[in-house]
């Protein structure tokens, strides 16, 4: 799906959960917080964000779509200077680098 007012591509991946390629950076939404969502619209959605700290290079693209899903699962994002790949799968670090 392109959002062409908001300048930005979405796709589901293989567990249903959302991702977003914006200029910001990429968003993901479980779906289990969009349905919750649909059943409670006042609710406050929770989602993981990624931006250039975390690998993600957003950028504008002249590709339309500018992500797909490979066989896979693995999701491709693109803008007009890099190609980047992420797997909805990967397991999160979330311990701070020691220092």
């Amino acid at each position: 799906m392109v959002c062409p007012a908001m300048r930005c591509s979405a796709i589901r991946d293989n567990q249903s959960d959302l991702w977003i390629y914006a200029r910001c950076g990429l968003i993901r939404i479980a779906d289990t917080e969009l349905q919750r969502w649909w059943k409670q619209p006042d609710t406050i959605v929770q989602f993981e964000y990624f931006n250039v700290l975390d690998g993600a290079t957003p950028a504008l693209s002249t590709f339309h779509p500018a992500v797909s899903k490979s066989p896979d699962g693995r999701l491709w994002f693109v803008n007009d200077s890099v190609v980047q790949m992420v797997d909805p799968n990967m397991q999160r670090n979330r311990l701070p680098p020691p220092v």
